[in-house]
């Protein structure tokens, strides 16, 4: 099998904020979709069926959107959000600006890779192979900046690109490096 030359967007993490803080409490009892987060930071999640996202509110103001598998369903997110928050005579910022943190993505090189080879090849400067703690050979890149975990299977997972054309250019970068190695 060759190695895959396109990525999959796995998720999409992506902010805004809104115009004033919010109580929460309040803000829990009159959206339908929102129920307080059961994790150690005190917020809101805001769920959508479709598409499947979660958007966690803080006291601040700030939004942050999870499980997107396009920037598409980021806009369409947060537009369903704005309505019901401006239905509540909640301010907005108009425009708001909304920031795509990170897209998460992966990818598959079609076939099982040495891992310690690897790591012993490419050097410790952009390499963390550290097998009784996790299974998966990080490898840090500079430029673009981005971080891929990749698994002896030569499956690959690539994080902190902004765009899937960067993260497809993460993917070209490693697949030529992994490969050489």
């Amino acid at each position: 099998m060759a190695p895959s030359t396109s990525v999959e967007v796995q998720n999409i993490v992506a902010s805004t904020k809104i115009a004033q803080e919010v109580d929460l409490n309040t803000l829990c009892q009159d959206l339908d979709r929102a129920q307080h987060s059961t994790g150690a930071i005190t917020c809101l999640t805001y769920r959508l069926q479709e598409p499947k996202i979660a958007i966690n509110i803080h006291q601040s103001g700030k939004l942050i959107i999870t499980g997107a598998k396009s920037v598409q369903d980021v806009y369409t997110g947060f537009y369903r959000l704005f309505d019901e928050l401006r239905e509540l005579h909640i301010d907005l910022l108009n425009p708001p600006h909304i920031s795509i943190d990170n897209v998460v993505t992966s990818a598959d090189l079609g076939q099982s890779v040495d891992l310690a080879m690897i790591a012993i090849t490419l050097g410790v400067e952009q390499i963390e192979y550290e097998p009784e703690q996790f299974p998966a050979l990080i490898y840090w890149l500079e430029k673009p900046s981005a971080v891929v975990m990749l698994f002896a299977s030569g499956k690959m997972v690539i994080t902190g690109c902004t765009t899937k054309k960067t993260a497809t250019e993460v993917l070209e970068i490693a697949v030529s490096q992994v490969l050489d190695a």
